[in-house]
């Protein structure tokens, strides 16, 4: 059957809006007053980062009957094939977006669902294959290469291939491998899935520095911005009078670390880049033991926070090196979204300095766009200060050693709109407290 992505590029809308601007909550209110979707025969499959968030619109859009896939044979597939073939509206994570399959494509060709994407999903990323078995793929002819540079089992040779490639052959078959410059290997969504929809609503922020913008401007997709007002009203990408008020709050509820001795570490020197992912897998033990006791000192005697109101981050694979008694358990993963586990932490420290993998700079080079690493790079800052208790009103203490972090973070506090300011709603997301910046 030939895909509705074929013959058409998908209709996208990016609701571009700070954290607590209330991008949730124009959510459910659009598809609560949603009434004539039963006519219509519109259906909505809403992906978030997390169960937890599946759970939430459920409860939140309960005429709605938003359903979760289960593993049946195995597979959450197979449960979100029949969900689709049988009309329901679905709620389910990320990953399984990732999973859609040849029978998912079929499905929803054949129905009429808007795609809503909770934060940005994981569209791009490094295929797990190493150089060597790459050239057994080739030199075997297991695989070719499509005019679209994606990765294509040869079904003629190989029809019933069991073995070690299996995974990759599944792979190839829903077209989901791209080769670049004769050597990359890149997993990627492919363009035509999105196109499958009727509409695609992405609920995000700083969306410009994202991996989709590119990914969406490598296949010359279009998309149309949009943002809230202080009011939960959709309006043009180009008001920002909210997202200023969102930054005045802000500033009044972070006191951002600024010791010399504890930032020191953060320092760059020459072409060194302290606390990137290199610096990390280059690290003396004397560099590690540093930054474990500038955690101990900050969290222990300078802010005297309670185990269980401390947050922090390293690159996972050093996690075990800077862990110390009080803070250990803390722990949450850089580029975490969406949670709300943490609402109630007050110190916080962002040991890490975030840049694009180089593989993946590669990727988007060969089509065109490469994601601004300094947005990039905010916004996953961002997303990972927000998950703490400042997204409920409540003030908190960071510590963010990498000069350059720190300023990013710095300069997003004091960007604001200088044209005319007229009085506004407070965002309901925030409360009066006050905090010294």
């Amino acid at each position: 059957m030939a895909c509705r992505g074929e013959n058409h590029k998908p209709s996208i809308t990016v609701v571009d809006a700070a954290m607590g601007t209330g991008k949730s909550s124009w959510v459910f209110k659009t598809l609560n007053d949603s009434v004539s979707f039963l006519d219509t025969g519109e259906r909505y499959l809403y992906a978030a980062p997390l169960l937890t968030e599946c759970e939430r619109i459920h409860n939140a859009c309960p005429t709605l009957h938003f359903k979760q896939p289960i593993p049946i044979g195995g597979s959450k597939t197979n449960h979100l094939n029949s969900l689709i073939l049988d009309n329901e509206n679905i709620a389910t994570t990320h990953q399984l977006l990732r999973e859609i399959s040849l029978e998912t494509r079929d499905a929803l060709e054949l129905s009429h669902y808007t795609l809503i994407i909770d934060e940005e999903p994981v569209l791009v990323e490094e295929a797990v294959i190493s150089t060597g078995d790459i050239t057994v793929l080739f030199e075997s002819e297991m695989v070719t290469v499509t005019s679209l540079n994606r990765l294509k089992w040869n079904s003629i040779k190989y029809p019933s291939y069991t073995g070690k490639f299996e995974t990759i052959k599944k792979l190839c078959d829903n077209g989901k491998l791209v080769f670049v410059n004769d050597k990359l290997l890149i997993w990627e969504l492919p363009i035509e899935i999105l196109s499958l929809f009727k509409k695609v609503i992405v609920l995000t922020y700083l969306f410009e520095g994202s991996f989709m913008s590119c990914y969406l401007h490598g296949y010359d997709v279009d998309y149309e911005k949009k943002t809230l007002d202080e009011n939960g009203n959709l309006v043009d990408g180009s008001y920002t009078e909210h997202e200023d008020l969102i930054k005045e709050q802000v500033r009044n509820m972070v006191t951002i670390v600024d010791s010399p001795s504890l930032n020191k570490i953060g320092e760059p020197k020459g072409n060194r880049r302290p606390l990137s992912s290199t610096w990390y897998k280059q690290a003396s033990e004397a560099d590690l033991k540093k930054l474990r006791n500038n955690l101990r000192n900050l969290f222990k005697n300078v802010h005297k926070t309670p185990s269980g109101k401390t947050l922090w981050t390293s690159f996972a694979f050093k996690k075990n090196s800077l862990k110390g008694k009080g803070y250990t358990k803390g722990f949450l993963s850089y580029n975490t979204k969406a949670t709300n586990e943490y609402g109630d932490r007050e110190s916080l420290a962002f040991c890490v300095d975030v840049y694009l993998r180089p593989r993946l700079k590669q990727y988007f080079t060969s089509i065109g766009k490469t994601p601004d690493e300094d947005l990039y790079a905010l916004s996953i800052l961002l997303q990972w200060v927000f998950r703490s208790r400042i997204r409920n009103g409540q003030p908190i203490t960071i510590y963010i050693p990498s000069r350059r972090m720190r300023q990013l973070f710095k300069d997003w506090l004091k960007t604001e709109n200088h044209g005319k300011q007229k009085e506004l709603v407070r965002p309901r997301a925030f409360n009066a407290t006050k905090h010294a910046a």
